[in-house]
């Protein structure tokens, strides 16, 4: 994994072997997204899904599979074994991108985007809270806000990289609050009202990421977790430059610096979180 990445050095202060099942993880998803971001034909895209559903529903064989799913499959039966992952958070990750295969996510409901985002974003988030330590509903309730608040903000920060891909993850609701009618991306795109779904979205990353600080832990189990709550800081402040800029068409990406993310980790480390 590269060190730009957002996650890497909030990864990188866990301790080994969760350190290792962390990142098996993060390389999985990453796997999921190529497939379904890449350029294979739509069929062929489906039919790998479908191989790592088989792959979860049948105690993890991957006896049909080759090239990069085979070595992501062995990297992460590795770690499933040792921290007891289950299949069915897994499962809902490519629930979640057989949604984008489908074309679902053009200004979905906010129900429907909740759904999404627990797939795409709770459920890893869970299976990372598994490999600290941390299980059971606490767990979940936690990820499934982080998650929410995570998403959002990737949503925030990538209108128009989705956009031309045909996605648009802006929910309806805040899209009708803005008078909004249109679902075409490339419309909603030039509609000079977007800022003002875009900044409903921020808030309700807000209150996403107001309730997992309301959903954290105790003492102990905190500690445990100080890799998930670094990967939490790092995401808040992205959303913070986010909501400090604003949305307006064809600016430059916005990310975070390598050296604010291995600062950010560090002081959570070091110090807990917040």
């Amino acid at each position: 994994m590269s060190s730009q990445s957002s996650f890497y050095w909030p990864m990188r202060i866990a301790p080994e072997p969760q350190r290792s099942g962390l990142f098996a993880i993060y390389a999985w998803c990453r796997h999921m997204d190529d497939i379904v971001d890449g350029d294979l034909a739509l069929d062929d895209k489906a039919a790998s899904l479908a191989l790592w559903r088989d792959y979860f529903l049948n105690e993890r064989s991957a006896a049909s599979m080759d090239g990069d799913s085979l070595m992501v499959a062995m990297t992460l039966s590795a770690a499933t074994a040792a921290h007891d992952l289950s299949p069915v958070l897994f499962l809902r990750v490519i629930d979640a991108m057989e949604m984008d295969l489908a074309g679902d996510m053009r200004a979905p409901t906010l129900a429907e985007l909740e759904h999404y985002a627990h797939g795409v974003a709770s459920a890893p988030g869970e299976l990372c809270l598994a490999v600290l330590g941390w299980r059971g509903e606490g767990a979940a309730e936690f990820s499934r806000a982080l998650g929410e608040a995570v998403q959002y903000t990737n949503i925030l920060r990538d209108v128009e990289e989705d956009a031309h891909q045909g996605r648009l993850y802006i929910p309806r609701e805040a899209l009708d609050s803005a008078g909004i009618d249109a679902q075409d991306p490339a419309i909603v795109l030039t509609d000079k009202r977007l800022n003002d779904a875009w900044l409903a979205l921020a808030l309700m990353a807000e209150a996403k990421f107001h309730l997992a600080d309301a959903l954290l832990p105790g003492a102990p189990i905190r500690k445990n977790i100080r890799a998930a709550l670094a990967m939490m800081a790092v995401y808040r402040q992205l959303w913070r430059q986010l909501r400090k800029k604003g949305w307006t068409p064809g600016q430059p990406k916005t990310s975070i610096s390598k050296w604010r993310a291995v600062f950010t980790a560090a002081r959570v480390a070091w110090f807990g979180y917040p």
